[in-house]
């Protein structure tokens, strides 16, 4: 039950109060991605890891926009109940995809469970240019890109679009 599944670490393990509460710190040696993940044992039970950023593997259709992987790759949190993402990515082909309808849903990654809403939310986000898109974010964990619009008349997300977004939800 660890917060990253590879890499180099540092694993702390502190008393935290009189009745056997513990800390578990853990942070990562990367200078590129440095994060501090955290959890508590208090009454019996280990709480969920906070802290630091997690990199979803980024689904087929885009890839990560630009080459600043610091400020522009997909990426999830969570402090307590609140749950961040943020990212730009880039369609790596045409979207919509030929014969799909511009209400057609691509998702962009996945949120694992403890990360997932309980019910879907809606964000309009800015694209290239004038246009604009709609983040998804569902209660399966599907975080999707949908309806691209250049003002009120669907449009084409070329390769290459930039399509930025961030949200905070409980």
């Amino acid at each position: 039950n660890c917060p990253i599944t590879n890499g180099t670490f540092i694993f702390e393990v502190m008393s935290a109060g009189p009745n056997g509460q513990l800390l578990q710190r853990l942070t990562v040696c990367d200078k590129t991605k440095p994060a501090v993940y955290e959890r508590f044992y208090y009454t019996s039970a280990w709480g969920e890891w906070y802290g630091g950023w997690i990199y979803p593997t980024i689904g087929s259709d885009f890839v990560m926009y630009g080459t600043d992987e610091n400020a522009n790759k997909p990426r999830y949190r969570k402090d307590g109940r609140i749950v961040e993402i943020r990212g730009i990515v880039k369609p790596a082909v045409d979207l919509p995809k030929s014969g799909d309808g511009s209400t057609t849903s691509y998702t962009i990654f996945t949120l694992p469970n403890g990360y997932r809403p309980n019910s879907p939310i809606y964000i309009v986000c800015q694209g290239s240019g004038n246009c604009s898109w709609l983040l998804q974010v569902n209660s399966n964990g599907n975080v999707t890109f949908a309806r691209y619009r250049n003002g009120d008349t669907s449009t084409t997300a070329a390769v290459g679009a930039w399509l930025p977004f961030q949200a905070t939800f409980i």
